[in-house]
Formats: structure tokens, C-alpha cells, sequence
């Protein structure tokens, strides 16, 4: 049987030949190995290559879909849930595609706790809570 030079006798991927692949797959350096989740990065790519292929940010949820993914919703989340994000996260966002932070503006108005859920009260006519007329 033979054996592709890349595997150890085990059947294994050789480190070195791991790292070179990680190197070729555009991550710029070998032994690249992020700590987030593989679904990130592919929308990370898919939109940075829609940003060199087409030129605008997707910004919209059904803006732009690619292999299934909704860019726009995805930019959307990044620029909403940025504080989650690692700083290595925001960094490669702030610099590659530029996709920044959503502004307070930008985020929709914190209601208060009485115009979420009217008491029971208000919703049955009765000033006594738990008394209905």
C-alpha cells in the first residue's frame, strides 16, 4: 500500500504539511489556527470575497446570498453582537472588509419594562392587580 509522503506511518497528516496547508488556503501565515468556530470564518470569507468581486458591504439581511449564507444578516450580527467578538475578530473586521462596530444610534431603542408587559391590571380594568372586573 502506498502511503502519500504527507502521512506518517499511522495514517496522520504530518505537522509541517498541516501548517503549509493552513499557509495556503490565503491565511497568510503557517500554523494559522483560529479559536473561533469554522462557520464564522466562512462568512468571513464569503463576504470578503464578495467585497473584492462586487465592491459594496453587504448591510442588509437578504442583501446578498452566497452558498446559503445571507451576508447581510451576518455583517448585521458582527456589527450588533461586536462586543462578543474576540479583539482578533474586530480587528480583521475593522481592516479587511471594513465592517465597524454598530453605533448607538443605530441600535434600536431600550423600552422600558411598563410598555413591554402592561400589568395585569391595566390589561383587565382593574387597579388591583389579580382582580379582574
Amino acid at each position: 500500500m502506498h502511503r502519500d509522503s504527507a502521512e506518517s506511518a499511522d495514517g496522520r497528516a504530518h505537522p509541517a504539511t498541516a501548517r503549509g496547508a493552513a499557509g495556503r488556503a490565503g491565511h497568510g501565515r503557517s500554523g494559522w489556527c483560529p479559536v473561533w468556530d469554522t462557520g464564522w470564518q466562512r462568512c468571513y470569507r464569503l463576504v470578503q470575497n464578495h467585497v473584492k468581486a462586487d465592491g459594496t458591504l453587504p448591510e442588509a439581511a437578504g442583501d446578498v446570498v452566497v452558498q446559503g449564507q445571507d451576508l447581510g444578516r451576518w455583517v448585521t450580527a458582527q456589527r450588533f453582537g461586536w462586543e462578543q467578538l474576540l479583539p482578533v475578530q474586530q480587528w480583521i473586521l475593522e481592516n479587511t472588509p471594513t465592517i465597524t462596530p454598530a453605533q448607538d444610534n443605530e441600535r434600536p431603542a431600550k423600552r422600558a419594562q411598563d410598555t413591554m408587559w402592561p400589568s395585569t391590571s391595566r390589561r383587565h380594568g382593574s387597579s388591583t392587580p389579580g382582580k379582574g372586573t
